[in-house]
């Protein structure tokens, strides 16, 4: 009788014979990875932290929780950052296409929206229809949390949108004047007015505490965005647009960014002491680790992008550390 040869079902002679299921889940995690790169989803929750910290604050300070209120809150912030991190991009690209010599792909880290849409691979119409889809979506959200509160909150969430479009909207893009303007709107668009906003839509009220504890919020998304800035300034310093890693050269720029470490996590200090949050609030310290691990590792190679790279998605997960830090802080407040 002839030897027989038995062969994995999954492997033979190097061919994959996955049944319809792995293959569905192989296409499903393709496209969760696809949307995450295209819409920069991670930037997008860190993002989300500061209005998540107002929303806690005022827990914790005047007992209001409202679980629709907070819900359509965050997700109407989480939304609206997706919406701004796809319409950059492809204010970006339109821009490039002005310019007298085009940025090459090649010369470029491959890991924005931008480079997928001057290489062809994304429709930059998809680019700008989706993005005005989640900006729809996130005004949407601002609405009925502005019915289950009151007006004021159109005043936060419709200054915070703004101030994010027109960064790189034209014919303003008051990000790509230079002189630290982006950043003076990052800091109010995507940290100080979201924390406020969130605290006013639980507490229909504002004291100085959410003041105070939302600086640091402020400077941490500033954070966010500089290192995103650093991890781009080739293509930034290519379409003409003045950042200031741009304007002050890359290693000038990290040490700039390192200082901004150092004023957001002052600023948790600050609040601590200048306003009633308790002590435990020093917690929200413990992501000072995390985001200093990312300068410890910078120009260890001759590849600038990945050094970027790796502080950039360092500084991503310090922030969400950060937030739960603190939001775990005022919990265990309560609850001691």
């Amino acid at each position: 009788m002839p030897e027989q040869t038995f062969v994995s079902p999954q492997k033979n002679n190097g061919h994959s014979h996955d049944s319809p299921l792995t293959r569905t889940r192989e296409t499903t995690s393709s496209l969760v990875r696809a949307f995450i790169a295209l819409t920069r989803a991670d930037a997008a929750l860190a993002l989300t932290i500061p209005a998540l910290s107002g929303a806690i604050m005022a827990w914790w300070e005047v007992d209001a929780l409202n679980a629709a209120t907070l819900i359509f809150t965050l997700l109407g912030v989480f939304v609206g950052n997706l919406a701004t991190n796809l319409l950059w991009e492809y204010f970006d690209y339109r821009r490039s296409l002005t310019m007298d010599h085009h940025p090459m792909v090649t010369d470029l880290p491959p890991h924005s929206n931008y480079v997928l849409m001057r290489g062809g691979r994304i429709d930059p119409a998809l680019a700008r229809n989706l993005g005005l889809l989640f900006a729809m979506i996130g005004l949407a959200c601002s609405l009925l949390v502005t019915l289950l509160t009151s007006w004021p909150i159109l005043f936060f969430s419709g200054l915070s949108f703004a101030l994010a479009i027109l960064y790189a909207a034209p014919p303003i893009r008051y990000g790509y004047q230079g002189w630290g303007l982006g950043k003076l709107g990052v800091f109010f668009a995507f940290g100080f007015l979201p924390a406020l906003g969130a605290y006013y839509a639980q507490a229909e009220s504002l004291t100085m505490t959410p003041v105070w504890g939302s600086l640091s919020m402020g400077f941490l998304a500033v954070l966010v965005v500089f290192n995103y800035n650093l991890l781009h300034y080739r293509r930034d310093w290519l379409i003409r647009k003045r950042t200031i890693p741009v304007m002050a050269g890359l290693k000038r720029g990290v040490d700039i960014s390192a200082f901004l470490v150092t004023l957001a996590y002052g600023a948790v200090l600050l609040a601590v002491s200048l306003t009633y949050l308790p002590l435990w609030s020093l917690l929200a310290l413990g992501g000072l680790p995390v985001a200093l691990g990312g300068y410890s590792r910078i120009w260890r190679n001759d590849r600038e992008e990945i050094n970027c790279l790796q502080l950039y998605k360092t500084t991503v997960t310090a922030v969400i550390v950060t937030g739960i830090l603190f939001s775990l802080a005022l919990w265990l407040d309560k609850a001691l």
